[in-house]
């Protein structure tokens, strides 16, 4: 299973007690739940703050699912990133007998961007969901947690610019004046962020969505700092720009857009408006930066927690432009060493009270895996000094300078609420915090939050909070553009909310097997299996297994079998079929190349020929029908190389984890994909997707592997063979150890293994130096034959960034001697491109000729533009260019 778009689903009593009086709250919203043995369960608190004398209760996750990180939607490119910005779409979330359905609005925002901003046009999908909140107790694994959410892709509307004109994603570097009417006719641009003016289309780095009754949406975008409204065909309609303070501005008060220099005041460069959020009763639409202005401090961690929340009126939008009606200070959280964590989103509640989703960067998707604050916290305006129309809103009047607030200003009140990392609500859904790096870890930007009543007119201050990640397109079979890409990792896209079969059926309606009765079903389903895909097997199970969970089958290559209704018809294999081939009762059926489950009825009196009667009795007990059953799951590969990969790395339990720690003690990355030499922050570079090859470089004996294991400790011995084992490099003990031991025993228990070795050898524990790593990748590069292509990457990247810090407007303004005239030097940049076929143009012609040819091409432009050297004024330079604009163009056809 690849990573994708995951979200999480949070039960909230929102005003459990008010003023110490207890509001009503639902135990169970909707009638029944799924938690154990079918009876309802009653979701639990597990922590409350107070809020302005009112109570608020997080009674827990209740429901996960996610989006695999390879889906394609429908315009042919990757659906990532969709985390970015979610809400429900208008009138769609309803409930019907213990489950709720809808439809998410999610929008992505600037595409794939690993090494630089891309022509990726803005956009809005619409996924369909299916939410059946677990209130259970037990936890479930990995794959049953994803059947609590189930996720369906719809739709996919492209944004539009006026005239119809594709939206870009790149980084603005040129400003479109405000249209005629501004800002006295409510739908007029004000001035507007422009890829260039060679292509001047709006360009967009959407962060946040409302989606409103007639169809039409708000957006918040990140490169304004600006709030956009489309139409549902995906047209703008109108703009709305902030106060000057928010404006990014270089240091002689100019606009200037991009996210790619440092300006002088304004929104800080990918730090503009995160947070988007409406009072739909009041029409009050609600924006928040990211963290703090650069005049407030924003450029520091440590100085750049004050942010600012601006309101405005959306009453009557398309007749009167909105109007800022409140602006507040709200104080960011800050870890221990004082570093703000930025704000990813705001969803209102109640007149003056927020939630705010405040995280680091860490977890999945990230170099390191164990992160430390993701939390839905609650924030209050009510009683903070409203400071809109005031002299703040002018840049040259910080709100605070080097952290420190203006002492005329009352902030909000900001209180911890939901902890994303709660280590016991994690577990029950199969996911994790820290150590190890698998698709089980919690991804690490989580960027949206969409909070949903439980429609219960008894219980009306209990509500759902969804809260969706942004895998930033981070996936091994990305498309963008119609390009396909490796990113090196792959990230799926979360859900989060509220066993396989938890919306159906308890727990305990799957009882461990016996080995013998595990055998059993498993010689029994495979020619069933077989007649169906070519490629079949059963992973080597892990050895001194007591009782087994459930059966794994991996398969390829689908058969063509006969329809059994229109035998002329021939189709491959569907997962209907397999349901009926193995005599599954119930099924979660899973598009694509993923995981389906399968509930098979056992038999009454089946484990007694086994000798296991007595447990099959016990079994049957504890359910309150008294029906069990074997899960068994069906893995589909694309095809038999990814079939043989999956089968080798999924082998004899947790041994294939064991090898990607190993791989990672010598900085590399060893996967079901292969091994990896990773190079952040550019994709890795694969070494090697042979399992015979990868275990020569390591030095493990494939005879011996293909042997099999009868203990874990001559698996461990087989793993400590590698010339690269040194169990100075493993702890069994600590914070990252105690998360995964749980659900990882064999790999907990490797790790204590190894640290009895280094134990008995007296040593203390060690890290590999950053030489010694560096010594053990070029061994790496040097078996796999992958050194020649590694260092042309390297160079590649060298010229490119060469390439940047000789092609951009500071040395061009030198080079023509410009001065401050901005204007001059972005004249002839356009023309320098124009005449070389664009940026790509530039940069060949830059590998080919150097930084003089690039210097010796301004220099005719700048004659062919008629500029002066040095021109005191920005007048000058408008009249000179253009009378000279006309005879440069001109002249660039003959130069």
């Amino acid at each position: 299973m690849l990573n994708s778009l995951k979200t999480f689903v949070y039960f909230l009593a929102l005003a459990s007690y008010v003023n110490g009086s207890p509001a009503p709250s639902s135990p169970n919203p909707n009638g029944k739940g799924n938690g154990k043995s079918g009876k309802d369960s009653v979701p639990q608190a597990v922590n409350s703050v107070e809020l302005n004398g009112v109570t608020y209760v997080n009674k827990g996750l209740v429901g996960f699912g996610l989006i695999p990180s390879d889906f394609v939607e429908s315009t042919g490119d990757t659906l990532g990133g969709i985390g970015s910005a979610i809400d429900f779409k208008f009138g769609t979330f309803k409930a019907s007998k213990g489950k709720f359905t809808g439809t998410l609005v999610v929008s992505p925002d600037r595409g794939f961007n690993l090494n630089q901003t891309i022509d990726y046009q803005s956009r809005r999908h619409e996924i369909d969901f299916v939410f059946t909140p677990y209130y259970g107790t037990a936890n479930l694994s990995f794959a049953n947690a994803q059947t609590t959410l189930q996720l369906t892709y719809k739709m996919t509307i492209l944004n539009w610019d006026r005239h119809h004109v594709k939206t870009s994603g790149l980084s603005p570097i040129a400003v479109r004046p405000p249209q005629a009417g501004y800002p006295f006719k409510a739908l007029a641009d004000p001035e507007m962020p422009v890829a260039s003016k060679a292509e001047p289309h709006l360009s967009i780095d959407a962060e946040g969505i409302v989606h409103l009754r007639d169809g039409s949406f708000w957006l918040s975008d990140e490169y304004g700092p600006y709030i956009y409204r489309f139409a549902t065909d995906g047209s703008l309609i109108q703009t709305i720009q902030p106060p000057n303070a928010f404006l990014p501005r270089d240091a002689r008060g100019n606009l200037n857009f991009t996210s790619d220099e440092t300006l002088a005041t304004g929104r800080v460069g990918n730090q503009g408006f995160e947070n988007l959020s409406l009072d739909r009763k009041n029409n009050i639409l609600y924006a928040m930066l990211q963290s703090a202005t650069l005049q407030d401090g924003g450029l520091d961690q440590n100085t750049s927690r004050y942010t600012r929340l601006v309101a405005y009126d959306v009453s009557k939008p398309t007749k009167t432009r909105p109007k800022l009606v409140g602006e507040w200070v709200v104080p960011l959280p800050q870890t221990k060493k004082n570093k703000t964590l930025a704000s990813s989103d705001i969803h209102f509640v109640s007149p003056g009270i927020f939630l705010a989703l405040a995280r680091d960067g860490k977890g999945r998707g990230d170099s390191n895996d164990e992160s430390n604050y993701k939390q839905a916290d609650l924030f209050t305006i009510n009683g903070a000094t409203d400071i809109h129309d005031t002299k703040f809103d002018d840049p040259a009047h910080p709100i605070a300078i080097d952290g420190v607030l203006d002492p005329s200003i009352k902030p909000a009140t900001y209180v911890p609420f939901v902890n994303y990392l709660d280590t016991a609500q994690l577990a029950k859904f199969g996911l994790h915090d820290g150590d190890p790096d698998d698709r089980t870890l919690i991804d690490a930007k989580w960027e949206s939050l969409a909070l949903a009543s439980v429609n219960d007119n008894d219980y009306p201050n209990d509500y759902f909070l969804f809260t969706a990640s942004d895998n930033d397109f981070l996936s091994t079979h990305g498309i963008s553009l119609g390009q396909p890409f490796d990113a090196g990792v792959d990230v799926d896209n979360l859900q989060m909310g509220g066993n396989a079969f938890a919306a159906l059926l308890s727990t305990e309606a799957f009882p461990r097997m016996p080995p013998a009765v595990y055998y059993a079903l498993k010689d029994r389903l495979l020619p069933q299996i077989s007649r169906l895909y070519k490629h079949v097997a059963v992973p080597f199970e892990a050895p001194e297994k007591t009782t087994y969970g459930d059966v794994d089958f991996i398969v390829a290559g689908p058969l063509t079998i006969m329809n059994t209704q229109e035998t002329v018809d021939q189709v491959n294999a569907p997962h209907k079929i397999v349901q009926a081939a193995i005599g599954a009762q119930y099924a979660n059926l899973m598009d694509g190349n993923r995981t389906s489950n399968f509930a098979v009825p056992v038999d009454v009196g089946e484990w007694t020929m086994f000798g296991h009667g007595a447990e099959e009795e016990e079994a049957r007990r504890l359910v309150e029908d008294g029906i069990i059953y074997y899960q068994v799951d069906i893995n589909v590969c694309t095809d038999k190389e990814e079939f043989e990969r999956t089968i080798f790395y999924q082998a004899y339990g947790d041994l294939g984890m064991i090898m990607g720690l190993l791989a990672r003690n010598i900085g590399l990355a060893l996967g079901e994909k292969g091994l990896k030499l990773p190079d952040p922050p550019n994709p890795p570079i694969e070494l090697s997707q042979s399992f015979d090859e990868i275990l020569k470089f390591m030095g493990w004996s494939m005879d011996t592997w293909k042997a099999g294991f009868s203990t874990k400790k001559a698996v461990f011995e087989w793993v400590g063979s590698t010339k690269f084992f040194d169990p100075r490099m493993f702890r069994s003990h600590g914070e990252g150890f105690r998360k995964v031991k749980a659900d990882r025993k064999m790999y907990a228990e490797f790790v204590q293994w190894a640290e009895e070795k280094n134990t008995g050898a007296g040593e203390k524990r060690r890290k590999r130096t950053e030489e010694e790593l560096q010594e053990l990748r070029n061994l790496a590069l040097v078996h796999f034959n992958k050194k020649i292509i590694f260092n042309a990457l390297a160079q590649e990247r060298e010229q490119r960034a060469g390439f940047r810090q000789v092609w951009n407007g500071s040395r061009v303004r030198d080079w023509a001697e410009l001065g401050n005239h901005w204007k001059g030097v972005k004249l002839i940049m356009d023309a320098v491109r124009k005449r070389l076929g664009g940026e790509e143009g530039v940069a060949k012609f830059y590998g080919k000729d150097g930084e003089d040819g690039i210097r010796r091409v301004v220099l005719e432009e700048k004659k062919c533009l008629s500029l002066a050297s040095d021109i005191r004024d920005e007048a000058s330079v408008a009249t000179s260019t253009e009378d000279g604009l006309a005879r440069g163009i001109t002249n660039l056809a003959v130069v």
